[in-house]
């Protein structure tokens, strides 16, 4: 495993034996310079650290991989795998300088962010799958009463896409997180409000939050000292609705 950030954490006891396996073969599974890229990209958040140390120690993140399987943002997960394109990847030039202008460009937030979607997906997606089975077999259940009939089509099917809905919002909510606290940690102090704005307005995958944040106030997502956006019920609600009324394509 590279980087001395992973390899410090490692020493310690902070990253586990399965993420530390994760890491070592995904450096030896393609290209040195992205997967490098990418693991330097997972450096920069001490909090994307840990959750994808949760995930590969619970066995849901088995692997991470370079291949042509893409989602909308430029990733895709299947049966505890993520992987990510090549041209996303190679595109996400490495921040340089020293400055939150510099390091906000381009560079690594974005891959971050990615990942933070993508490791909450997998922590999320069981019970997502395990309460729209139920709904399934309630449906068939009450499809197969004599004197019922199946649950009206549009309510059941409304009860499934705000499940995935609900994980959506959990998802962009853990991305941007994560990007707040790679910059945090880069300038080893909180952001500034006017650091945290162009940061928002900078991301690339941050549509629906910007919308969000500057919508009024009983629909505007709340936000900590430090800037993230907390995944409160309120703030899952709001974002909820707002990715159920847009075309998001991976929730679509």
């Amino acid at each position: 495993m590279t980087g001395l950030v992973l390899a410090a954490a490692l020493a310690i006891g902070a990253v586990s034996t399965p993420l530390n396996a994760v890491f070592d073969r995904f450096e030896g599974s393609g290209d040195v310079m992205l997967t490098g890229q990418v693991i330097a990209a997972i450096e920069t958040s001490p909090a994307l650290v840990r959750q994808l140390d949760e995930l590969a120690t619970s066995g849901a993140l088995k692997s991470l991989t370079l291949g042509s399987e893409s989602g909308p943002l430029g990733a895709s997960h299947k049966d505890g795998v993520i992987t990510l394109t090549p041209a996303f990847v190679d595109e996400q030039t490495p921040a340089d300088g020293s400055d939150l202008s510099a390091r906000t460009q381009i560079g690594e937030r974005d891959l971050v962010f990615v990942l933070g979607y993508m490791a909450s997906k997998l922590k999320t997606e069981p019970a997502t799958a395990a309460a729209q089975a139920r709904l399934v077999a309630l449906n068939a259940t009450a499809a197969s009463t004599p004197k019922g009939g199946p649950i009206d089509g549009d309510p059941a099917m409304h009860a499934q896409m705000a499940l995935k809905a609900d994980e959506e919002a959990r998802a962009y909510l853990q991305g941007w997180n994560d990007e707040i606290d790679a910059q945090t940690a880069a300038k080893g102090a909180p952001l500034t409000g006017a650091e945290a704005i162009t940061l928002l307005q900078e991301s690339r995958n941050a549509g629906l939050l910007r919308a969000a944040a500057n919508a009024p106030p009983n629909q505007r997502l709340e936000t900590s000292p430090t800037f993230e956006f907390p995944a409160t019920q309120r703030n899952i609600d709001i974002l909820a609705k707002a990715i159920w009324t847009a075309e998001v394509p991976d929730f679509m």
